[in-house]
């Protein structure tokens, strides 16, 4: 049982890894003639099990076509407000 578990978990992470790397590499796809504007809504719904709210995943720096919006609830026990606010060069209020 726990080596099925286990098995699970090493699978999810490879899969959260993958969608770090694609989410990323999908942002060199915008261009001046075609910009890039996401808008990811509440954030602070992410569960906390693989640690999304961290906003590890989030790029720190976005290509000059590409512009992201993003929302959560200001509470800290959501993680993700008090991180943002850390980030102060990628936030707007």
């Amino acid at each position: 049982m726990a080596i099925q578990r286990l098995t699970i978990l090493l699978s999810i992470l490879q899969e959260m890894k993958e969608l770090q790397e694609d989410f990323a590499s999908c942002l060199h796809f915008a261009s001046a003639e075609e910009p890039l504007f996401i808008f990811l809504d509440s954030l602070d719904q992410f569960g906390p099990e693989d640690n999304a709210r961290q906003l590890a995943w989030l790029p720190t720096v976005l290509p000059s076509n590409v512009k992201l919006v993003v929302s959560t609830l200001p509470n800290s026990e959501y993680e993700c407000f008090p991180i943002l606010q850390v980030r102060k060069e990628f936030v707007s209020y």
